[in-house]
């Protein structure tokens, strides 16, 4: 327990302190202040009943601020009008132009928004709490709220209680109860009266308090939530479970002071191990298990638009639409009879379209006319085809004098290709690929060749060289290649012309293919879950996915030729078997798709093959990271 890893702490404070009790020195002003505002009276008393005012007041023993009120203060239930909130000398005013609802108990949650005026401490989760009617709503509501595909808190989420059960309600009215989640992940929303809810969480783009924007990220609880003293009571002086109390911590202290044969300073070290044991202790590290978890997701797009137009240079055009154009239309045409003078590429799913001007009348067009053909969603929610012209611009960069002498580009520029293959050891597990910043053209294979050298003579390979399907600015090289080799790849000039009919210089790189013993390995064996999933090797941060691969049931799973490092592996439950995360779904109340994490950090070490069991069958689960580290 952490109770018991505290000893050693509070015997090494202990002796910090006793230490310093036998300096001598010049006194330093007296200790600083560390105690936030106390309330020392309020009108009307916090807790009152049959409330019937439009404002209250509270004073408090010391001078204080009001630190970004607006944006902290919490009205439950929501008021349609923001309060006011004023100060003077040591009173904060709160004032609100609401009609306020019959039988209705509000909270006024403040944060951390009251401070004293010399050291600026806070009062943490400070709240008021008053009665329209006869009673104080007393029951409570607490939970964990996490983004959906990584399972890390929100900075920022509201979360919210609705007694209109209706599926519109979370889109067109103000809650019934209302909160802002800790920067843990956590919420609790108090003084609620009993009955049957909805619970949502929401990051509010517009401050409405509801979701009406298509593309804010949202959080559903699927069941509806009965509030009944049975089941959602949560005693104020409940104890939370592996903590440490302040009479543990004396205990502690005694001993250790005794031991040390200086009993009368045990106060002092108490006084001091107390306020230094929240930031001494670290939260327990697993998502809490808890009964209300929301899941936070951007839902996709279900409205069909052109969503992007733009003129990336003289000569190329990009257009996008908002969904994948699937069975229907998605072309380009230019004015006239010009429909010979470009040639299109199109992504994977067909949602972006890039086209290249091949005339130089229409490339030397400052202002470009273009038509676009593409499906589009009408007010009613029919997809009809959409056709709209399209004015782009592109003015090319001016340089004057000297700058232009300099800058000048020679009459006929080469054609520039590169290798993504850098000289010397590249990983054995590397595509080979040549990459331009315009399509090519023409290819001339009898002038490129991949050579092994053996002991200095130069012995030609088999190569394929063949163009992207899909990307016609990339070149793919296929060539059979093993360890312990040294190759060189070579271009001869004019191997490949780009559809502007630019020649390339020549190019030649030399690599060798990197041992094995300069790589770590990993082997999982998963089970626990029956069905396909996604298994990402993840960077240490988690902002880049190194390694995909997708199973379809339990079993071993190899990854080689891994860098040395530190990693995080995350699986997702692809219950839609699309191969993808898939987020969740308002309308048809349905949740994201479940992911959960590797337990552990993975170290990944140079010549070291490491073999891991995990069991998948709990979902959603993660082990906190600790951002300050």
């Amino acid at each position: 327990m952490r109770f018991a890893k505290f000893n050693g702490f509070i015997v090494v404070l202990g002796m910090v302190v006793i230490g310093a009790c036998a300096k001598v020195g010049s006194p330093s002003g007296g200790p600083r202040d560390v105690d936030p505002p106390v309330v020392m009276e309020s009108v009307p008393p916090n807790g009152t009943t049959n409330f019937k005012g439009n404002k209250f007041v509270l004073e408090f023993d010391e001078y204080v601020v009001i630190d970004k009120v607006s944006e902290k203060l919490m009205v439950s239930p929501p008021l349609n009008k923001k309060p006011t909130v004023s100060m003077k000398g040591k009173s904060v005013t709160v004032e609100y132009e609401d009609i306020l609802k019959d039988s209705t108990t509000y909270t006024f949650y403040f944060q951390d928004a009251l401070k004293d005026l010399k050291e600026g401490n806070a009062i943490e989760n400070f709240q008021f709490v008053f009665s329209t009617g006869d009673i104080i709503d007393s029951l409570s509501l607490k939970g964990n709220i996490y983004y959906g595909l990584s399972l890390d808190p929100p900075v920022e989420a509201l979360v919210m209680l609705y007694s209109n059960l209706s599926d519109t309600a979370f889109r067109t009215m103000l809650p019934d109860y209302i909160t802002k989640a800790s920067k843990e992940g956590e919420f609790r929303i108090d003084n609620i009266r009993e009955g049957r809810y909805r619970l949502f969480g929401l990051e509010d783009q517009d401050n409405s308090k509801n979701f009406n924007l298509a593309d804010e990220v949202v959080a559903f609880y699927g069941p509806v939530v009965n509030i009944t003293p049975e089941e959602n009571y949560f005693d104020e002086d409940e104890e939370p479970q592996d903590t440490i109390s302040t009479d543990d911590i004396t205990d502690v202290v005694d001993k250790a002071a005794t031991s040390l044969g200086v009993p009368e300073v045990a106060d002092v070290i108490s006084d001091i191990a107390v306020e230094v044991a929240e930031s001494f202790l670290q939260p327990d590290t697993s998502l809490d298990d808890n009964k209300y978890a929301l899941y936070l997701f951007q839902p996709e797009k279900s409205q069909r638009y052109l969503s992007a137009s733009t003129r990336v240079s003289a000569r190329e055009l990009i257009y996008t639409v908002s969904l994948p154009p699937g069975p229907y239309s998605f072309g380009f045409r230019l004015p006239g009879d010009g429909n010979d003078d470009f040639i299109t590429e199109r992504t994977v799913n067909s949602d972006t379209l890039t086209v290249w001007l091949l005339d130089t009348t229409y490339a030397n067009q400052q202002s470009l006319k273009t038509i676009v053909n593409y499906p589009f969603t009408d007010s009613t929610g029919t997809v009809v085809q959409r056709e709209d012209t399209i004015t782009l611009r592109y003015t090319a960069p001016k340089t004057t004098g000297r700058a232009r002498e300099e800058t000048q580009e020679p009459l006929v520029r080469p054609y520039e290709v590169s290798a993504n293959f850098s000289p010397g050891k590249i990983s054995p597990l590397l595509k080979l690929r040549l990459d331009a910043s315009t399509p090519f053209g023409e290819i001339e294979q009898d002038k490129i060749s991949l050579y092994e050298v053996r002991d200095s003579v130069m012995i030609k390979n088999q190569i394929s060289v063949v163009l992207d399907s899909i990307n016609h600015k990339r070149i793919n090289v296929e060539a059979p290649l093993s360890q312990d080799v040294d190759y060189v790849f070579v271009a001869d000039s004019a191997a490949f012309r780009d559809i502007f009919g630019l020649v390339s210089d020549s190019l030649g790189v030399k690599f060798v293919l990197n041992t094995d013993d300069k790589y770590g390995k990993l082997i999982f064996r998963i089970s626990g879950y029956e069905g396909p999933r996604i298994v990402q090797l993840l960077s240490q941060d988690e902002k880049k996915t190194v390694r995909e691969y997708y199973q379809e049931s339990d079993g071993p799973l190899e990854m080689p030729y891994l860098d040395k490092g530190k990693y995080r592996l995350r699986v997702i439950y692809d219950l839609d078997s699309d191969r993808k995360w898939t987020p969740g779904d308002y309308e048809r109340l349905k949740q994201p798709e479940p992911v959960s994490f590797f337990p552990e950090e993975i170290e990944v070490k140079v010549n070291w093959e490491q073999i891991y069991d995990w069991d998948i069958s709990v979902q959603n689960q993660k082990a906190k990271r600790n951002i300050s580290k």
